[in-house]
């Protein structure tokens, strides 16, 4: 009798304590009656409470033996990875490492003010598409038509904007959709040729880091003049245009007390009422190991934003959507609020090592993990001056997964965080097959305890001992 390793076991109140299986996601309710039974299981021995032992083995939490969990962690891991294996790919084009902006937390460093040479061709560009292609068919992973993203730097520069659009219009007329990544400053230069090819356009995202005197604080131009009211201006530009806009704010513990006062900046511009309109959330992150400041684990992230919610009490807070602050919990998260789509174990931790997203860098450089452009030693082949694909630099990308990187110090959740960011594994040891899943345990116990109250009441509501 084995008692699974994938277990999270806190107190809930007085009488019961909870159980969270990270592999098969299970999370149930127990008496602390049975805590005795537990350990006798855990020691090899059979508990006094075989209805106990049932609902556990029914519930993934005991195995005959650690051979049969590992059979059981074998078929969920291929199932879930050939399932990754069919989702469409992804080619990131960055037409330019320069930027117009000087946000104090630009993942890209210094990079974006002293690289100025760019290798923008449209013809190469889109002949290192088809070349990609290609590859993927070659490989096996081409499932459909990849999608097509632009990034920077700032790719919407007016330096760039003949290249930019003749690269989006052809691709368009080739039956590519499109992702833009754009600080929004010159986007209405844009606009007039993005709505000609409106259903080319997945979305374009736009970052606005608060009301004005935060943001103005957080994203200002490189000369440090303000950019709140000419973004302001061109999301409202392209919303009324119809073009699908993703407004994203960047939080860290600077700015979240603020988000209130921008959910009524976006409420008084109507910006909400719009279909091709989302607001969301997203953890500032330090994975290039910069040393941003101000950069908080997910869990006192979490505690901040779910006070604010609380304490301010009022719908500003309503215009966005919070999951993406929910990384590591993300799992939790949807089983206690209910969503639709439920979160699966997590074996890899994105989709640079998932082998079906490919960047190409203004370098010439080609790279699977789009925060690791301008880095040579994290690149993966090239496309100028001829195309190159390195396959074994691939393959060690490719083969990162829980079930082959050393996760021993947090295997009980490894689940939840697929062995953490591999350029941050890069950065920090210089080996992609180490772990970063730092604090990953501690998180999620801090977590159970902030959702402690949803817990109980959703035991509560369900008349069950589980979720």
């Amino acid at each position: 009798m084995y008692l699974t390793k994938y277990l999270i076991k806190s107190e809930l109140d007085e009488d019961h304590f909870l159980m969270i299986n990270t592999l098969s996601g299970a999370i149930d309710r127990f008496h602390k009656h049975a805590l005795s039974d537990l350990e006798l299981i855990k020691q090899g021995r059979n508990p006094t409470n075989k209805n106990f032992l049932n609902k556990l083995t029914e519930r993934g939490y005991v195995f005959e033996s650690k051979n049969e969990e590992d059979e059981k962690f074998n078929k969920l891991r291929k199932t879930i990875l050939d399932l990754e294996d069919k989702e469409r790919p992804n080619i990131t084009i960055c037409p330019t490492f320069s930027c117009n902006m000087g946000c104090g937390y630009c993942y890209e460093g210094e990079i974006t003010s002293i690289f100025k040479k760019s290798l923008i061709n449209p013809s190469l560009i889109i002949r290192s598409i088809k070349k990609i292609e290609e590859y993927l068919k070659d490989q096996g992973k081409y499932c459909e038509k990849p999608d097509l993203t632009l990034i920077g730097g700032e790719p919407l520069l007016p330096i760039v904007k003949n290249d930019v659009l003749e690269i989006f219009k052809k691709c368009a007329s080739m039956g590519y959709k499109f992702s833009i990544i754009t600080n929004g400053y010159f986007l209405d230069l844009f606009i007039p040729d993005f709505v000609k090819n409106k259903k080319s356009l997945k979305y374009i995202q736009i970052t606005i880091d608060g009301p004005k005197q935060i943001h103005d604080k957080r994203r200002p131009l490189k000369n440090l003049n303000s950019t709140f009211d000419k973004i302001s201006e061109n999301t409202e530009l392209a919303l009324k245009a119809g073009l699908p806009i993703k407004l994203r704010t960047n939080v860290d513990l600077t700015n979240i007390a603020f988000l209130s006062e921008l959910g009524k900046y976006i409420k008084s511009k109507n910006w909400n009422k719009y279909s091709n309109f989302k607001a969301y959330l997203s953890p500032l992150e330090d994975c290039t190991v910069l040393g941003i400041d101000n950069v908080v684990r997910e869990d006192k992230l979490i505690e901040t934003w779910l006070n604010e919610k609380t304490d301010m009490n009022n719908e500003n807070l309503s215009v966005f959507d919070d999951s993406q602050l929910f990384s590591t919990t993300d799992m939790l998260e949807s089983t206690l609020l209910e969503k639709k789509q439920k979160v699966l174990p997590r074996f890899r931790y994105c989709g640079a090592v998932k082998g079906k997203m490919f960047v190409l860098g203004a370098d010439g450089l080609l790279y699977l993990c789009v925060r690791g452009i301008g880095m040579p030693e994290v690149s993966v082949g090239r496309f100028y001056p001829d195309f190159q694909i390195f396959n074994d630099k691939i393959h060690q990308w490719t083969q990162r997964d829980i079930g082959n990187i050393n996760c021993d110090s947090c295997s009980t959740v490894s689940t939840m965080q697929g062995g953490g960011c591999a350029l941050e594994a890069i950065k920090n040891t210089g080996d992609l097959n180490s772990c970063s899943c730092d604090n990953t345990e501690e998180t999620i116990m801090n977590y159970v305890n902030l959702r402690k109250k949803l817990f109980i009441d959703k035991f509560e509501e369900s008349s069950s001992s589980k979720i």
